[in-house]
C-alpha cells in the first residue's frame, strides 16, 4: 500500500484532475488498509494480533510496532 501512495503522491506534474484521483486514491489506500487489518483480525484471531505486533502495516521491512 505505501507504495501505491507514494507513485499517486509523487507524481512530477499534477494536473487538477490528476490531483483530485491522486487524493481519492491514497485515502482509499489507507482506509483500505485499516478496514483490511480489522477483517484479518477478525478471521484469524490470535494469529493474526501476533503478526501484527511484529510487522507495521505500511513498510513492513522496516522495524516492528513492538518496542
Amino acid at each position: 500500500h505505501a507504495g501505491g501512495i507514494a507513485f499517486l503522491a509523487c507524481a512530477p506534474t499534477q494536473t487538477l484532475g490528476g490531483l483530485v484521483f491522486a487524493l481519492f486514491g491514497c485515502l482509499y489506500m489507507v482506509l483500505g488498509t485499516f478496514l483490511e487489518e480489522r477483517r484479518l483480525a477478525r478471521d484469524l484471531g490470535p494469529l493474526w494480533e501476533a503478526y501484527a505486533l511484529r510487522v507495521p502495516m505500511f513498510l513492513p521491512f522496516f522495524g516492528n510496532r513492538q518496542k
